[in-house]
């Protein structure tokens, strides 16, 4: 059977990752895969050399003429691979896949649909395209009672794997350090997980926050680190290759966002076993794992006091930094990649 596998590129994002997780998953298992980046020509994440791998991007002209090339690139690719089944992490780039006879389309939204696609003609032309889906895949039940009924009978909720070989959190570590990870952009809202830290700062004196992760807003992010007068206690460590390593000597993980499907780092983070605390994001991704005081905290968007607070009832409390960790690592099997990957794959084995 032959599969072709759509996302952004194939590096540089938690949903990419799990494409590629898939795609290798799939290729393993003996069908004949092809994966196709959209917008950037870029492979990040390690593929299997059997994975044909295509860009169907377009840099030329407008952005209307780049997009019509994407989308027709793309199913010219479908096309010319005589693909069977399409595995999409994308949304527009889809409009023209019903064109090819035959095609089984699963479809999938990776994001917050109140922040995507979400007015004008796109918000038409989305439900337009999920509604020729054979299948959608949805993260949470809330992504999927957010679409019509229509949209929903043809929905499952499926988790993002988690990878393999995450290590185990330290829990003697002695650290006083404070994790975040992410790109450095106004979704992820690291400037209010910045005051919250500061209010933290006053009465644990001694801590560290390290924000792992790159982006625009950087600079902006670092003058508020510098007018707080906490340029030694708050470190924007840019992006490395030992994240996990780093997650598990560290105290606690936090997750600041203000929207997002599900963070790939806060599911880490519950597998490592270190103690999180994460803001209750609308498309209920936190709080699809987060038992809130059970293995681990959720607060509320925007709100720099609670996290400030959360802070100051977890650090320092290495009986509930336990807890919070034997009861968070149970993830590990609810996410192995054998399971959610062959989730995936009984949505093909079951098309009709």
């Amino acid at each position: 059977m032959k599969v072709v596998m759509v996302a952004n590129s194939a590096a540089d994002g938690g949903a990419e990752r799990v494409a590629v997780m898939l795609a290798n998953y799939f290729c393993k298992q003996g069908y004949d895969v092809t994966y196709a980046a959209v917008l950037l020509d870029d492979i990040g994440y390690p593929l299997d050399s059997r994975i044909r791998y295509v860009f169907c991007g377009n840099e030329k002209g407008n952005k209307i003429t780049r997009n019509f090339r994407r989308y027709s690139n793309l199913y010219k690719l479908v096309k010319k691979v005589d693909a069977d089944v399409v595995i999409s992490f994308m949304t527009l780039e889809n409009i023209l896949l019903p064109l090819k006879k035959g095609l089984y389309k699963i479809y999938s939204m990776r994001s917050d649909p109140t922040r995507t696609f979400n007015t004008g003609y796109e918000k038409i032309l989305r439900d337009h395209i999920y509604g020729k889906a054979d299948k959608l895949v949805f993260q949470t039940q809330n992504i999927k009672e957010y679409f019509n009924k229509k949209i929903q009978d043809k929905g499952v909720i499926i988790g993002n794997p988690l990878i393999e070989g995450l290590p185990d959190w330290n829990p003697e570590n002695d650290s006083k350090t404070i994790v975040a990870a992410g790109r450095l952009t106004e979704a992820k809202n690291f400037s209010m997980l910045i005051d919250a830290f500061s209010l933290f700062l006053e009465k644990r004196p001694g801590y560290l926050l390290k924000i792992y992760g790159d982006g625009e807003l950087r600079d902006k992010l670092q003058a508020q680190i510098d007018s707080k007068g906490i340029p030694e206690n708050v470190i924007l460590a840019g992006n490395v290759k030992n994240i996990h390593e780093i997650m598990a000597e560290s105290e606690v993980y936090v997750s600041s966002s203000d929207f997002e499907g599900i963070s790939n780092s806060m599911l880490e983070a519950l597998g490592i076993g270190v103690p999180v605390i994460c803001t209750d994001v609308p498309s209920g991704g936190a709080r699809e794992y987060i038992q809130d005081g059970i293995n681990g905290f959720l607060t509320n968007v925007g709100d720099a006091q609670m996290m400030s607070q959360k802070l100051l009832e977890l650090c320092g409390n290495k009986e509930l930094e336990k807890a919070f960790s034997k009861e968070a690592v149970k993830i590990r099997d609810e996410l192995k990649i054998e399971r959610i990957c062959g989730m995936w794959e009984d949505l093909i084995k079951n098309k009709s």
